[in-house]
């Protein structure tokens, strides 16, 4: 009795061990969980000519030990250090290392190169899910991915089964179901299934969504669009430049007609002379005679819905678009129908809700409810207007009102911009500073060249230097470290363009 008693005691106190134990180390999993969602890379920086990382908190995560550091794509950051590629993730650990080739993620896979010089297939968690051992490789691409074995390519699985065999000398991935091969020096359009949908006698095909664009020389019209079921669809003396639009729509002549749309030609190339991307299912186009330009719109189709009767029109934007003829401008629906009439001297869509309209240096701020307008402000000219902001433009000078006709920044002779969260202006010494949304001056007109702010930070320009700002105008970080540069897209996005400086990989 008293040594069942004693075993009960001691399988007792041994259990709870094991729960607290394991009560433990579940807690500290959930406060490493918390601490990892609280925390994540946003920053490379650069220190004596090596780069490191981050967090959001301006903690380090990396010291500075590469060489480059690409931006952020699908939650995974490449690096680069001694000719080696390096994969981190947005804690900061390295998942993926010692590569030599890193490829952008498709279908949850990366195609890499390893140091044996041979291509295989990471995934997400930077696992080898396909070992190196071909000699090249594409990204997969509908599941499939494209791989040269013993000189020749073929198409595998995620399952490294080879779906289409290797007997040809090269290959273009597959899009829209469609890829097209190449053996002795012609080529042919192929679905999954390795079955050939055109003929092997083109001198270069390439797939696209429902179509092929080819070329076979010796023709006068050699240039030509295959449907997905290998027969022509338009041909052409000039060469096929197909421009994504639209939901599988494509301008074959690069914002220039024919329209395609799921294999089938829907306008033709005489049409008109240019056409812009579809927008709300619309798309705004151009037609030009006798040198005068005039501005229309097509629906999804290729249908006219308003006709080219405009000097100038904007694609839509919450079903709106502002179109001018003469010297007046209104605002049209996706019907082609007036919310504005065609009688004021400039309009901007105010905010997603309004209207500000400009008529014998009167502001106006139309609504659905009230079309006729609410006059809210004198001034000479609008000059821009965005989130329930508008800078305009009094007696040569330049400020901001709100949508009561509030003055917002104080009119002076300076050339104001919406910047993202804030204004930029240029002032007459040629520099630029930033104004916040209530006026006020975060920083005097020092820089050669600013970005627009996003979550709180600026990028800046003076000289050779390039740093981020913060709200109140001081360097993020106190200045502590140099080159400092967001590992995501906003610093791309708030320049408006494409440069070294952002790690593009």
């Amino acid at each position: 009795m008293k040594k069942s008693k004693k075993f009960f005691i001691i399988s007792f106190v041994v259990l709870l061990i094991i729960l607290l134990i394991r009560v433990y180390f579940f807690s500290f999993d959930n406060y490493k969980k918390e601490v990892k969602e609280e925390r994540y890379v946003k920053y490379a920086f650069l220190e004596n000519d090596l780069y490191g990382v981050l967090f959001n908190n301006g903690d380090v995560a990396i010291n500075p030990s590469y060489d480059k550091i690409f931006t952020l794509v699908d939650g995974k950051i490449r690096a680069e250090k001694d000719g080696m590629s390096y994969l981190l993730n947005i804690y900061g650990d390295v998942i993926a290392g010692e590569l030599k080739k890193v490829l952008p993620f498709n279908d949850g896979y990366s195609a890499v190169m390893c140091n044996n010089d041979k291509w295989g297939f990471i995934n997400e968690k930077g696992c080898f899910l396909i070992s190196c051992k071909f000699e090249a490789a594409k990204s997969f691409s509908e599941n499939l991915a494209a791989v040269q074995n013993n000189g020749k390519w073929g198409f595998i699985n995620k399952e490294e089964e080879a779906v289409i065999p290797f007997r040809y000398d090269s290959v273009e991935s597959f899009s829209g179901n469609l890829a097209t091969v190449m053996k002795d020096g012609v080529y042919c359009g192929i679905n999954k299934h390795g079955e050939k949908i055109t003929p092997c006698e083109y001198d270069f095909l390439k797939p696209y969504k429902g179509f092929f664009v080819g070329k076979m020389d010796g023709k006068e019209q050699n240039h030509v669009v295959l449907s997905e079921s290998g027969e022509e669809a338009y041909s052409s003396s000039s060469e096929i430049r197909p421009l994504d639009i639209g939901e599988n729509i494509y301008a074959l002549n690069f914002f220039s007609p024919p329209l395609i749309k799921d294999g089938k030609i829907i306008l033709g190339e005489k049409e008109f002379d240019r056409i812009y991307k579809f927008q709300e299912k619309r798309a705004l186009f151009r037609k030009k005679e006798d040198g005068v330009e005039k501005y229309g719109f097509i629906d999804e189709n290729g249908k006219v819905i308003v006709p080219p009767l405009y000097d100038e029109a904007s694609s839509f934007y919450e079903g709106r678009s502002i179109v001018k003829m003469g010297d007046k401008y209104g605002v049209l629906d996706l019907n082609g129908k007036n919310l504005v009439p065609l009688e004021y001297d400039r309009i901007h869509l105010h905010s997603s809700e309004e209207i500000a309209s400009l008529k014998s240096g009167k502001v106006k701020i139309h609504t659905k409810e009230n079309i006729e307008g609410r006059a809210i402000f004198k001034c000479d000219d609008i000059i821009s207007g965005r989130e329930s902001f508008l800078i305009v433009e009094k007696d040569g000078k330049q400020g901001v009102i709100d949508n009561e006709g509030n003055i917002v920044v104080d009119f002076k002779e300076i050339k104001i911009f919406f910047a993202g969260e804030v204004f930029s202006y240029l002032a007459d010494n040629g520099m630029w500073g930033y104004l916040s949304r209530n006026g006020k001056e975060i920083t005097p007109p020092v820089f050669d060249k600013v970005c627009g702010f996003m979550d709180g930070v600026g990028k800046v320009f003076k000289g050779e230097n390039i740093y981020n700002i913060d709200l109140d105008g001081k360097q993020i970080f106190d200045g502590k470290y140099s080159s400092v540069r967001r590992l995501d897209w906003k610093d791309f996005y708030a320049c408006g363009m494409r440069s070294s400086n952002f790690g593009i990989w």
